[in-house]
């Protein structure tokens, strides 16, 4: 009997370490999630003002239809470094403040009206958000 206790013991403080490493890890791991979310939200936004500045001194807006840093299907939840290459973005003034960077963009234009887009992963699940001329960044799905 003294040894099924002793052995009970033993697995509910395994239990309550392991427990303990959980909860101290799962706050990490939803900080570096909303990061990237952030992360993307703000590329988003700051594509959305360069695209109304581009067009208040050259009347168009300028469409990015490839996206970068990486393509279409590749989006996950890894970092891509950023390529200095694309003439689009150097046309807006896009410099990123860190080479490597989450999701994947790009922009569409239509006469009057642009929208930016940004997809990245992030647990399994992939999430779209744009912002246009009127709308600020919001979550399509």
């Amino acid at each position: 009997m003294k040894k099924l206790l002793k052995i009970g013991c033993v697995l509910t403080a395994l239990l309550l370490v392991a427990g303990i490493g959980a909860a101290g890890a799962l706050p990490m791991y939803m900080d570096f999630s909303v990061g990237r979310e952030l992360e993307v939200t703000s590329i988003i936004e700051q594509l959305r003002e360069l695209e109304e500045s581009h067009r208040s001194w050259d009347g168009t807006y300028q469409e990015v239809p490839t996206p970068f840093p990486r393509p279409l299907h590749a989006a996950d939840d890894q970092p891509s470094e950023y390529r200095w290459d694309n003439q689009e973005l150097s046309t807006l003034g896009f410099y990123p403040e860190d080479e490597d960077m989450y999701g994947v963009y790009w922009i569409d234009v239509e006469s009057a009206d642009f929208t930016v887009h940004g997809l990245i992963e992030v647990d399994g699940e992939l999430q779209h958000y744009t912002a246009t001329r009127s709308t600020k960044v919001t979550r399509q799905w």
